[in-house]
């Protein structure tokens, strides 16, 4: 197997595993149940129960791990003799098993989970089968996953048909609640469930039934027409391949008691089959003959058939999520639906069980690969630039984004931001499509700085994303009220990007004024200490115009000079506070550049002195020893006199550090070095916890109420406290999404690089200049 191929299959392998188990814990409902008695719990479940109870829960999970044990067979190396790949299914199997128990042990503490040992028997009969199923296809699968990833290639539309009819046919068995008892077939006759005259199956809804034989229509010649580009089979061949095709899922579905068994979707596959044959045949094989004359294959469209086919199908996905037109009248119904568009992802699917589950993963990837295609192919045929073709991109993210949006203000549509994140798979599949049927790479080489064009639009996207993201924070009941505090209630959306603005200029500054100042050769430690006080100053100004008075005097203290203004102490004060974590960030990235500098060597060593001998000891003077409230100080231990401090400020550190690396070496860096900084991104959030949780106090008694200063910071409220789990896990979303915030930041510090930097050569002065952060 080529290492492309491989390559291919490892991310394949990693999406699938985290889809496997995000999708296992959703919808992350955790209770309140303690280590010990969970333990207890889970030891008493019984082991050797092996009855299946609901058919479609069991063969989902019986299906659940057979495509991650398959693929980490192809990507794992064979051994050569018959022991060892004897051994090595037991060691996948039995990893595999350990991961299975581990998502059983942790639903325990999911209040919608429940826990059973036969899960993990059925995702083990999953396993074994999948070896079976991998040494009969194991060289077939390489030579497609060869063929398909590549560019060019010889016919790959027969790889797609076969592909998109094997989807087809165990979808249409799914949930796989079988049986062939002629007692329950019957019964699925009583039902309804089995119509063998065509069209008389749908008189409940003429419009749902309509739109259910247009789909089918709209499938099957689709398949037909990928056959029919392939070139491989006649008219007839093809015809009689879909109706034998139709005709047996119809036929399999009579044993599947969820599914209905109806003659109109074989009538509608040969219906939609003939009129791809009658539309596309003649022109198939006028193709294959200029073909033979022209070595470079491309898809060719007639003058603005793409266009037209791009606005159609915009149209087209527009109606589905406006269907059925009607918008909804109630307030409460509307902010019911606002506040669900962000809820955890899947978990909508989840509730709707594994059919509808897959039937809208489904839709919402592949209704969306003909739009990749069809940009793909427009950027293709007027040849824009990079950058340009990125604005196409994210103008097709803005439209996606806003037809997901559009339906909270439909009447019977579930809105979910996390489904947008389907529809850029299918995007990113439909471009991926076009650019391996090309005889050769269309994209440029990769480059990780931003286009000139495009800095502007992606700040102002990063920061819409971080505004709309805090007006969310501060509408969820879970958010720690004094989190909510910090928002003036009158004008949330204000508030919230006027905190995004801060919260940009925060974390994207230093970086910039580090790469400046490298620039023009004056990162003189002095001059980096000089840097992060002025940066401290301009982000109080921020701070100052944006949070209310009330929220600062809680975190700063309430001023007390006599003679100052507020402001002027409240700045002092901010200085004290800010001025560790502004200079952190100037640290870190120092470190993190490459450099043969003598003189910035000595610069970025002097400066890691000034921050642990200056900069921490004159914060801890501001902070604890002149301006200390209760509000801070009852928090640390031994109200701020003790060491334990550095634990905050070592996790400072940690967190700037781990968002700066990704920043600046994921593009240079090994894949050895990328997977142990992503164990590290993962080990960071317990890491966190612990050291958050000793750097502060662990006993607080107030409010008539006993808690530890983790528990007054992260809980939604004074009397309903969460338990050490619940902080757990809290603690790791908040962790993540300053790791997110961090990097994204980041990202645009790299964009709002004002000029240009120099590249020194030979030629130059003697070169005592380090690398800028934005190289």
């Amino acid at each position: 197997m080529l290492q492309r191929d491989k390559t291919f299959l490892k991310k394949l392998t990693l999406f699938y595993g985290i889809f496997v188990i995000f999708g296992s814990l959703v919808p992350f409902n955790v209770n309140q149940l303690p280590l010990a008695d969970a333990v207890q719990a889970f030891y008493d479940l019984k082991k050797f129960d092996f009855g299946i109870v609901h058919r479609s829960d069991w063969f989902t999970n019986f299906l659940l791990f057979m495509p991650l044990s398959y693929l980490l067979l192809l990507v794992i190396k064979r051994p050569k003799t018959r022991l060892l790949r004897v051994f090595q299914l037991i060691l996948l199997c039995a990893g595999l098993m350990l991961v299975s128990i581990g998502i059983e042990f942790a639903q325990l503490f999911l209040n919608e989970r429940v826990s059973s040992f036969k899960d993990v028997f059925a995702q083990l009969l999953g396993m074994l089968l999948s070896y079976v199923v991998y040494l009969f296809t194991r060289n077939k699968v390489i030579q497609m996953v060869n063929k398909l990833n590549r560019h060019g290639g010889k016919n790959k539309w027969i790889t797609y048909a076969n592909g998109t009819l094997a989807i087809l046919v165990i979808y249409s068995l799914m949930p796989l609640d079988l049986s062939i008892s002629p007692v329950e077939i019957y019964n699925k006759w009583q039902q309804d469930r089995i119509s063998i005259i065509p069209f008389a199956s749908f008189t409940f809804s003429i419009n749902e039934g309509l739109f259910g034989i247009a789909s089918d229509i709209f499938l099957w010649g689709f398949i037909a027409w990928l056959y029919i580009k392939s070139g491989r089979y006649n008219a007839g061949y093809i015809l009689k391949l879909c109706l034998v095709y139709a005709l047996g899922i119809e036929l399999a579905q009579l044993f599947v008691l969820s599914r209905y068994t109806d003659t109109t979707d074989i009538v509608s596959a040969l219906i939609g089959a003939a009129i791809a044959l009658k539309l596309f045949s003649k022109q198939s094989n006028s193709e294959a003959k200029s073909a033979q004359l022209n070595s470079q294959s491309h898809l060719s469209f007639s003058l603005f058939g793409q266009e037209s086919a791009l606005v159609l199908w915009c149209l087209m996905l527009f109606f589905f999520a406006v269907y059925p037109l009607e918008l909804v009248q109630s307030k409460t119904v509307l902010f019911s639906n606002f506040q669900g568009f962000f809820s955890v992802p899947l978990t909508t699917y989840w509730r709707e069980g594994p059919l509808q589950a897959v039937t809208q993963l489904l839709r919402k990837v592949l209704l969306v690969v003909p739009l990749g295609l069809l940009l793909a192919s427009i950027s293709d045929k007027y040849t824009l630039t990079k950058h340009h073709r990125m604005m196409v991109y994210l103008l097709a993210v803005a439209f996606l984004f806003g037809l997901e949006l559009l339906q909270v203000f439909i009447v019977n549509k579930v809105a979910v931001a996390s489904d947008v994140a389907l529809n850029l798979l299918g995007l990113y599949l439909g471009v991926k499509v076009y650019v391996l049927h090309s005889s050769k790479k269309t994209t440029e080489k990769r480059q990780f700085n931003t286009p000139q064009i495009y800095k502007k639009y992606y700040v102002l996207l990063v920061l819409f994303f971080i505004a709309a993201s805090l007006y969310l924070i501060q509408g969820d009941e879970r958010t720690p009220y004094n989190i909510k505090e910090l928002f003036n209630q009158d004008f949330v959306w204000l508030s919230s990007a006027l905190m995004a603005l801060s919260l940009m200029v925060a974390f994207a500054l230093p970086p910039i004024l580090l790469d400046k100042l490298i620039e023009f050769k004056r990162a003189s430690a002095p001059i980096l200490l000089l840097s992060s006080i002025a940066h401290c100053l301009l982000v109080f100004n921020l701070f100052y115009v944006t949070f209310p008075n009330e929220s600062l005097y809680d975190i700063l203290g309430y001023p007390t000079w006599r003679d100052q203004s507020h402001y002027l102490e409240l700045g002092y004060r901010f200085l004290g506070f800010y001025l560790p974590i502004s200079s952190a960030f100037l640290l870190v990235y120092s470190w993190l550049t490459s450099s043969q500098s003598i003189a910035f060597k000595s610069s970025r060593l002097a400066f890691t002195l000034i921050y642990a001998f200056l900069v921490l000891p004159l914060s801890y003077l501001i902070v604890v020893v002149q301006a200390g409230t209760d509000n801070i100080i009852e928090l640390l231990p031994n109200e701020g006199h003790s060491f334990k401090l550095l634990y905050i400020v070592m996790y400072c550190l940690m967190l700037v550090y781990i968002a700066a690396w990704w920043i600046k070496n994921t593009h240079s860096a090994t894949h050895l070095r990328i997977t142990g900084h992503t164990v590290l991104t993962l080990l960071s959030a317990p890491i966190g916890y612990y050291l958050i949780q000793h750097g502060l106090q662990d006993v607080i008694i107030k409010y008539g109420r006993v808690f530890s200063g983790l528990q007054f910071l992260l809980s939604p409220a004074r009397d309903s406290l969460l338990s050490e789990t619940q902080m757990l896990f809290r603690f790791c979303i908040l962790h993540f999404m300053l790791l997110v915030l961090f990097f994204i930041s980041g990202l645009a510090s790299r964009t709002l690089s004002f000029w240009r930097v120099r590249v020194p050569t030979l030629r130059d002065a003697p070169s005592d200049t380090a690398r800028p952060v934005s190289d």
